[in-house]
């Protein structure tokens, strides 16, 4: 079996006085790593006035078979 990536999607998720908000993005890196993502956390709070508060990673793989001999 072989497995290859296709894209990341990032979403982050932000909090105000309104409640929480999620924002997403595409096309990603392959594996954000977790300072990556705390940075950009930090440059969303800047520009949205929000507390940044969590993230979630999804990755797409195409996964392909051999055939069975």
């Amino acid at each position: 079996m072989e497995k290859k990536w296709t894209r990341t999607g990032l979403t982050m998720v932000m909090t105000d006085e309104n409640g929480q908000s999620k924002h997403s993005f595409s096309n990603v890196v392959e594996t954000p790593k977790e300072d990556q993502i705390a940075n950009f956390g930090l440059i969303l709070e800047k520009l949205t006035g929000k507390k940044f508060d969590s993230a979630v990673i999804t990755t797409a793989d195409n996964v392909m078979t051999t055939p069975a001999i």
